[in-house]
């Protein structure tokens, strides 16, 4: 919680913070200390996902913050996805609803997600995993972090692309070839 995000408004704040425990510059234990002794980001809903095997000094640590192991098989995947996806989909769906009727008019956007990762048997598990679960989604998959900077910037193949939208999630692999994760949210950052 520094730099640009110390400035946030407590309306830019995210819904869900997804905390990976390997990281490379500060890792996710280290973070999440940081976080529980901030008293704004204390309050921020927290769910670990991470290869790391639970250990007993890990559950202690944890507390009360939920621990999700990576999805391994596609099962967990589409449990996964319906424990915390679907409530981010169904909360932008009410929001929406909401909108419309002050509005009164229709809106049929679905929720979109932005899905980067260079393994496209990966992306293509994701989106059987959405249509498992019936969600409203659009899931835009790219293959690494340019291509991601490229459409949420529409530029490159996506520069004269009418159906690129804002997305409501990005969802990123770290270690992709050329541009990593890492770097692509650096850029996003800045």
């Amino acid at each position: 919680h520094r730099g640009e995000f110390a400035q946030l408004e407590a309306t830019t704040r995210p819904d869900l913070i997804l905390l990976d425990l390997r990281m490379p510059e500060k890792n996710g234990v280290e973070t999440l200390m940081e976080m529980r002794a901030h008293p704004s980001l204390a309050k921020l809903p927290i769910c670990v996902l991470t290869g790391v095997k639970q250990t007993g000094p890990l559950i202690d640590f944890l507390g009360n913050t939920p621990y999700a192991p990576k999805p391994r098989d596609f099962s967990e995947l589409v449990e996964f996805l319906r424990e915390i996806i679907a409530p981010l989909v169904e909360k932008r769906r009410q929001a929406r609803s909401g909108a419309q009727a002050a509005a009164s008019r229709p809106d049929t956007e679905k929720f979109c997600i932005l899905f980067a990762d260079d393994c496209v048997a990966d992306q293509n598990l994701v989106q059987l995993a959405l249509n498992e679960l019936r969600l409203d989604v659009d899931l835009r998959s790219v293959e690494d972090g340019q291509e991601a900077l490229d459409y949420l910037h529409r530029q490159g193949r996506f520069a004269n692309d009418p159906t690129v939208r804002r997305p409501d999630l990005v969802v990123m692999d770290l270690w992709m070839p050329g541009k990593t994760g890492f770097e692509t949210i650096r850029e996003i950052k800045s």
